[in-house]
């Protein structure tokens, strides 16, 4: 399995996490998703581990809990990886400390290894300005998560379908630079789309 660890059980990259999130990434995710800055806040912050050696090389698909997720690469060395995003199957591989974010609820895998150690830091973000969103990306987060472990125990299948997943070919991510520029108002659109569905 992929191994992780809680940046909330590192106080010293917990501080720098800190400072960096209020000086730099809060502002540009909030930007890109048209969030006051003020309103986010940390869910949970993670670093995980994939390794060729001990075949803990990638992450099935799954919807993460929270509003907006972002993860930072923090190694190089390795071949493969990526965050590959279900519907598009574009697998989005930014550089050694560059910014990936996207919409908490696509549904997107680590993408696998093939040698190396793959080391990534993982930050989810809610808002308090969309509690409700927040509170319906979690529970179908969390509803996937049941339906893959009991899939894993022999239990059900896990499919999107049973997990009552939208799934979508139009869903997006963005990599820092030009390319969140780009997509960010698409994502803004489909996040204010669900926000409708959802609520409505």
């Amino acid at each position: 399995p992929i191994r992780e660890v809680h940046v909330a059980d590192l106080p010293l990259a917990r501080r720098m996490l800190r400072r960096k999130l209020a000086r730099l990434l809060l502002p540009l995710v909030a930007g890109r998703f048209a969030l006051p800055p003020g309103s986010l806040r940390v869910r949970d912050a993670v670093v995980l581990r994939y390794d060729a050696a001990e075949r803990a090389t990638r992450q099935p698909f799954h919807r993460d809990e929270g509003l907006v997720s972002f993860n930072v690469p923090l190694s190089r060395g390795f071949e493969g990886g990526g965050t590959c995003f279900e519907g598009s199957g574009a697998v989005l591989r930014p550089p050694q400390g560059r910014l990936l974010c996207h919409a908490s609820g696509m549904r997107h895998a680590g993408h696998a290894i093939s040698r190396g150690v793959r080391w990534v830091l993982v930050v989810f973000l809610v808002s308090t300005r969309a509690p409700q969103l927040v509170r319906r990306c979690s529970n179908l987060a969390a509803a996937e998560a049941r339906l893959a472990a009991a899939a894993e125990a022999g239990g059900a299948a896990s499919s999107a379908q049973a997990a009552g997943g939208e799934g979508g070919g139009d869903e997006r991510a963005s990599t820092g630079g030009g390319v969140v520029a780009r997509l960010a108002t698409q994502l803004a659109v489909w996040l204010g789309a669900q926000l409708a569905v959802w609520l409505g």
